[in-house]
């Protein structure tokens, strides 16, 4: 019910690519596939907190069993700006979810091969998500304040999928290519 990890395994579906979905509550024990590069793809959704309760046990498992790992965080660590933010800017948020999201940042590093992609606020129209509420919010209401000075970046849900994937294949790769 994560509409980028339902695009994502769309993807590799298309493309007979081998992986196993499990939602972050089912507690399954990570397995390293012989003879393949396994990955653990974390795609918590903002819209979805209880997933944040679960990522340590996956991470825990990952580092036992040396699995690269890929991290979809957020742009909501950085604080709100009309300015673009920078990949080396170190003014993070105070907010709740911001320090929630870069506490599993730090903990997803802990990996020695590990990923760290932050997008805008995901969007699908599949779910729940900011954007549906928007819409729906529109639908209802004659007027509608938003806040036009913050700046905002909405990350289409396939696009971020077909970024994962790619980032993904690129790790397949090379063995050098860990961060954030």
């Amino acid at each position: 019910n994560r509409p980028v990890g339902y695009f994502l395994g769309q993807m590799l579906a298309n493309q007979d690519l081998p992986y196993t979905c499990f939602s972050f509550d089912s507690k399954e024990q990570l397995k390293a596939e012989s003879g393949s590069k396994s990955f653990l793809v974390l795609l918590p959704s903002i819209e979805e907190k209880e997933d944040f309760q679960y990522i340590d046990f996956l991470l825990d498992q990952a580092q036992k069993l040396d699995m690269p790992v890929l991290l979809l965080s957020s742009l909501v660590v950085f604080p709100a700006s009309q300015e673009a933010w920078q990949e080396e800017d170190q003014a993070y948020s105070e907010q709740l979810l911001a320090q929630e999201f870069l506490t599993i940042e730090a903990r997803a590093r802990q990996n020695r091969r590990h990923i760290i992609l932050r997008t805008g606020a995901v969007f699908s129209l599949m779910n729940k998500d900011f954007a549906s509420r928007l819409f729906s919010t529109m639908r209802t209401k004659e007027e509608l304040t938003l806040d036009s000075e913050t700046l905002f970046n909405p990350t289409p849900a396939d696009d971020a999928a077909n970024v994962v994937l790619a980032m993904l294949k690129q790790a397949n790769c090379m063995d050098s290519l860990w961060g954030t």
